[in-house]
């Protein structure tokens, strides 16, 4: 299956478990600014081996949404976007 992604902050932490915050983009109205976007939030399996702290911003991998929740299916941690602040 073909992977999408979205990049992600850290709002909560775990020892196997973070969440993470995104800017829902796609029910975004025309014209407007991603500030003005909604944000979504849900969780991700992680482990130590990624270091997460609060504030980090990471790459999430996806296979689609569930249709009921809207979270995405299968979410897995790709990689630190530490060029993002």
């Amino acid at each position: 299956k073909p992977m999408s992604s979205v990049d992600c902050e850290v709002v909560a932490l775990s020892p196997r478990y973070a969440e993470v915050e995104y800017y829902d983009i796609a029910a975004m109205e025309h014209g407007a600014l991603v500030s003005q976007c909604n944000k979504r939030r849900f969780i991700v399996a992680c482990s130590q081996k990624w270091e997460l702290e609060l504030g980090d911003m990471i790459e999430v991998g996806y296979e689609g949404f569930y249709q009921a929740s809207g979270d995405p299916k299968h979410a897995r941690i790709l990689r630190k976007r530490v060029d993002l602040l």
